[in-house]
């Protein structure tokens, strides 16, 4: 019995021995464990670091020369092209304004042009020209509209004139 005794507590000496080794296995596995892990966070988080300053970088370099408008910029850019529009639609009007005056010009040309046709008359003929001088065409504008339509000033009679002046045809 005393030999089984102490076969028994050589066997739960025994037995604790292991069981105290194993605990300590296990913190010890337990800790690297927590190394381990410790360590793969903070080679992800290098990792991270790396690519984002690589990116960032990169990004940098690839818009150093690019310059972006403000919005400030744009303001004034916008401001520019409002202007241009009221300048051009002030053209517009005075294009059109010079239009009516060079028809006008034209219209009352064609009148004295007529006048004075129908007042000269030519040496040894007491009638009128045969063919009248042709009349200046209006001018052609950018615009599709069509030309005013014009009629020519109604011719009138030679009248005799006793001044001697050019319409006289009685006077030599």
């Amino acid at each position: 019995m005393d030999a089984g005794k102490a076969v028994s507590k050589m066997t739960t000496d025994r037995f604790e021995e292991i069981v105290k080794d194993l605990v300590h296995l296990s913190e010890i596995q337990r800790v690297q464990a927590q190394e381990l892990l410790e360590d793969v966070l903070h080679r992800s988080k290098k990792s991270t670091e790396f690519v984002v300053d690589t990116v960032r970088r990169e990004v940098e370099k690839q818009f150093k020369g690019v310059k972006f408008a403000s919005h400030d910029d744009l303001s004034v850019l916008t401001e520019r092209l409002n202007q241009m529009k009221t300048d051009v639609v002030a053209l517009g009007a005075l294009r059109d304004d010079l239009r009516r005056d060079v028809v006008k010009l034209t219209e009352a040309l064609a009148g004295v042009i007529s006048r004075k046709d129908s007042s000269v008359t030519p040496k040894g003929s007491d009638s009128p020209q045969a063919s009248p001088a042709p009349e200046p065409a209006p001018p052609k504008s950018a615009a599709a509209k069509p030309a005013p339509t014009r009629r020519p000033a109604p011719r009138r009679a030679p009248t005799k004139k006793s001044d001697g002046g050019p319409g006289d045809a009685g006077s030599k």
